[in-house]
């Protein structure tokens, strides 16, 4: 990181606003700082090296500025492999980003297209044509910050208790946007992140009367319709939004996700590698190589009967009889890989209660704890078996040292690894 380069300016109006700049080109980087302080914006990190600033960025789970301008050619991390950690950064998702560039393709500008408050700012450049683009920027986020707070309430009560009266709310918010197809785009994807299927689709609908031709609703569409295992139809969105857009590493994931429950784990894989080769450290792609690699080689050795009903069974059912053969390691990755791709909280539920027990036989009551909690949290409180476990770990941690826990108490024959396609 290079030296944080502020100062105060208690004349200047929002003077707490904070800016992010990744460059390594000096002269580019004197630019934007002098643009940013004449605006007010007088706190600004500068960063030559692309990697410190990514540790800097997603070292808290709060924003740690207001603004980011990255350079698209920055030497270690490609600029499309950055972007698109930033936009799956829950802190970064909808934050201003400024890309700067002497070139970009067609592809760069579809991909920017996709998320909210993200501009393009084509070198050379000036400091007027900084603070103009700036000046965009501020009138569409300061409506989104003005907003914040009963987008929040909002969102809260759907969350709590979803109703016609808070969709409408919600749906009324979104349309006076200045820049309403983004903001669509968010909101369907936060109602989709919180398993408002319904409510997410509901507004997609909306958006796509008002705005059918656009490409980038089938993404959020592709994934509720993957989330309701309809894999076919999910595919099929997803691939054309590929083509509009295909820089998109969330959704060259998500193509994966769908191949491997469909069971073409070749087709999974060269998914997965090219989302690799966008950013070799994404672990969603690197996870999904490993998993469709072990699932077809089960497949050559075995024949297609080990698959008996889904894809997210097999991973089960594997897991089960790893752990039931001693080997807990490998039937820990096994589940943990089935709750990855499992969207049904029932389901999650009783795969969480089986990555807890198998902590808690390999002596990890921390993770055991830590795995039944999110059991009894996503079965809200009706698993009786994650809920009794935890309980009896609980009591017995106050009685016994931690060491003797599982020695003493034979969990293995109260508790045993369920399948979670089963009724409970």
């Amino acid at each position: 990181m290079e030296k944080n380069q502020s100062k105060n300016n208690p004349a200047a109006p929002e003077q707490d606003r904070y800016a992010v700049v990744i460059d390594d080109d000096l002269s580019m980087c004197d630019i934007i700082k002098s643009s940013l302080d004449e605006v007010g914006v007088a706190n600004v990190q500068m960063f030559s090296d692309i990697g410190e600033a990514w540790k800097y960025l997603s070292s808290a789970s709060e924003p740690k500025c207001d603004y980011i301008f990255l350079d698209w050619k920055m030497p270690q991390i490609p600029g499309p492999a950055f972007f698109n950690r930033l936009r799956q950064h829950q802190s970064y998702r909808i934050k201003p980003i400024f890309i700067i560039s002497g070139y970009l393709t067609h592809n760069d500008d579809q991909l920017f297209n996709e998320f909210p408050f993200t501009i393009a700012l084509e070198k050379p450049t000036t400091t007027k044509i900084i603070q103009s683009t700036l000046n965009v920027m501020d009138e569409d986020y300061k409506w989104f910050e003005g907003q914040e707070e009963t987008i929040n309430r909002v969102f809260g009560d759907i969350i709590q208790k979803a109703s016609d009266q808070t969709v409408k709310e919600l749906k009324k918010i979104v349309a006076t946007s200045p820049k309403p197809i983004p903001m669509y785009l968010w909101a369907a994807r936060l109602l989709t992140e919180n398993n408002l299927i319904e409510e997410a689709e509901d507004l997609l609908s909306e958006f796509l009367m008002k705005f059918p031709d656009s490409f980038l609703a089938f993404n959020e569409l592709g994934k509720i319709l993957l989330r309701q295992g309809r894999f076919p139809e999910a595919e099929t969105l997803l691939q054309q939004a590929q083509k509009f857009s295909p820089k998109n590493l969330e959704r060259i994931c998500l193509l994966g996700e769908v191949n491997l429950n469909l069971c073409k784990f070749e087709e999974a894989q060269a998914h997965f590698k090219k989302a690799l080769h966008i950013d070799q450290e994404s672990e969603a792609a690197q996870e999904g190589v490993a998993v469709a690699k072990s699932a077809a080689d089960m497949i050559r050795q075995q024949g297609t009967q080990v698959i008996a009903k889904s894809f997210l069974s097999f991973l089960n059912s594997s897991g089960i009889y790893l752990v039931r053969t001693g080997k807990f390691e490998e039937g820990l990755e096994q589940y943990k890989a089935a709750f990855r791709y499992a969207y049904n909280p029932v389901f999650q539920a009783k795969l969480a209660f089986n990555i807890g027990l198998g902590n808690l036989r390999s002596k990890r009551l921390a993770e055991a704890i830590k795995w039944l909690e999110i059991a009894v949290s996503n079965s809200k409180g009706t698993y009786q078996k994650a809920s009794d476990l935890l309980t009896s770990i609980k009591n017995r941690i106050s009685q016994t040292p931690q060491t003797d826990l599982v020695e003493d108490h034979d969990f293995e024959s109260e508790f045993s690894v369920i399948d979670p396609e089963e009724k409970k």
